[in-house]
């Protein structure tokens, strides 16, 4: 008996998104759509299941008939959650999609509990070189195995297309990173030549954007910069722009952030307000690069809160450019009594 389901879709999973793999909270994000685990499964099909490029990504390659039969969970998504996976696997530049039936190996939800087969979603790599048929098959994939090739997350898995075969032109979340930026960073804004600059990497306006979760934005210290505090569900949702830079980019806006020590920085899911690039017009969400504030003062959270920057906005505190160290949190002077308005 083979279901198909109704009321949303089901994916068969078989490599990082997996349950205790390290990109399972793709999944577990309640934020972006919703997911049920419904079990474990292996597809009907054999396929050449393999641990590529020099970040140790398992790719599954679109030829039927080789490799192994393949073990992996079932999930049930809702529309939200399957965009939210198309990001992912930046569906459909990287990687194409298809249902396939999966055979139930392990029930774990009584909505299949006398089914054996299911209709799944699952994403293939487009394109692959001929020498990834030389790596080993895998059946049943997990970053911590007896290969010894551990998935390297770093904020985007920062591959050479080359090695694939792939559009080195691609604006592809495997080639570069997602940044969001709120604010002195944005166009006409006073760093904004950190973003323009091409001798220190490339970037890309992608498009405007907006958190999906509040935080408080402030504007703070003599020099009035503003500041994201990590302090999630508090604050605004916060307006910005989003674009795509390289890792040498990435590195130079590490230097004006003083990443590590002034600011911390991670993934966060970001709703595309406006794109204005092509390689975005049909996405909803990009898991985008956010700076917050490591450490903030308790009085910071008695100025304002914003939810869209503007150095020359009605608070009538413009940014002042200096070189002076802020690498300590505790140097950052707020004044309270000189507040911007909301």
């Amino acid at each position: 008996m083979c279901s198909n389901m109704t009321d949303g879709h089901y994916v068969f999973v078989y490599g990082t998104l997996k349950q205790n793999e390290p990109n399972e909270h793709w999944l577990k994000n309640g934020l972006n759509g919703t997911s049920v685990f419904i079990g474990l499964g292996q597809t009907s099909v054999r396929y050449p299941l393999v641990i590529g490029t020099k970040y140790n990504v398992p790719f599954l390659l679109d030829l039927p008939d080789q490799g192994q039969l393949i073990q992996g969970e079932i999930y049930q998504v809702d529309e939200e959650k399957l965009k939210h996976l198309d990001v992912l696997e930046d569906y459909p530049k990287w990687y194409t999609r298809r249902t396939e039936r999966i055979t139930i190996l392990k029930s774990s939800h009584k909505s299949v509990e006398s089914v054996q087969e299911l209709e799944c979603v699952m994403y293939f790599l487009l394109k692959h070189r001929p020498e990834m048929l030389e790596l080993p098959f895998l059946n049943n994939y997990s970053s911590s195995g007896p290969h010894g090739l551990p998935f390297k997350y770093e904020n985007n898995v920062n591959s050479d297309l080359a090695h694939l075969g792939l559009n080195k032109y691609s604006l592809s979340m495997i080639d570069k990173h997602y940044v969001f930026v709120y604010g002195t960073l944005k166009q006409n804004e006073p760093n904004d030549h950190w973003l323009k600059n091409g001798q220190n990497g490339t970037s890309a306006f992608i498009g405007t954007g907006e958190t999906t979760i509040k935080y408080p934005l402030v504007i703070a210290s003599k020099y009035n910069i503003p500041f994201l505090l990590d302090l999630p569900n508090q604050g605004h949702f916060i307006q910005g722009e989003i674009y795509q830079v390289n890792e040498e980019k990435l590195k130079h806006l590490d230097v004006l952030e003083d990443y590590p020590k002034l600011y911390k920085r991670r993934l966060e899911c970001i709703k595309i307000l406006k794109p204005t690039h092509k390689s975005v017009e049909n996405t909803i969400e990009l898991e985008c690069i956010v700076y917050l504030l490591v450490k903030h003062k308790p009085e910071m959270l008695e100025l304002p809160f914003l939810d869209n920057y503007s150095s020359s906005g009605p608070h009538g505190l413009p940014y002042n450019s200096s070189n002076d160290d802020l690498s300590d949190p505790e140097d950052i002077n707020v004044d309270t009594n000189t507040q911007p308005g909301t």
